[in-house]
């Protein structure tokens, strides 16, 4: 079994032959067939969100509520994120 919280891993994975199929019909009641690979080979068990927080009296929401948003020059030095790793 292996457990991992990164989707690229999983395709790493499967791409060197290391995941098997998985017939199981808890899984398919239980799980929607968005979450779990056409092959059977995995299954997602929980979701992420990922969300933008900000304090309104200083930022408004059509300044900042998209990725893309983010990446605007004019919030350089002005976010707190976490690391890719943590």
């Amino acid at each position: 079994m292996l457990l991992t919280v990164d989707a690229g891993n999983l395709w790493q994975a499967a791409e060197q032959g290391l995941l098997q199929p998985v017939a199981s019909t808890v899984l398919e009641a239980n799980v929607p067939a968005k979450y779990r690979d056409p092959k059977g080979q995995w299954t997602g068990l929980s979701l992420r969100a990922r969300t933008i927080m900000y304090d309104p009296s200083k930022v408004s929401a059509d300044q900042l509520s998209t990725y893309a948003d983010l990446a605007d020059p004019k919030w350089k030095g002005k976010l707190c994120l976490r690391t890719s790793n943590s």
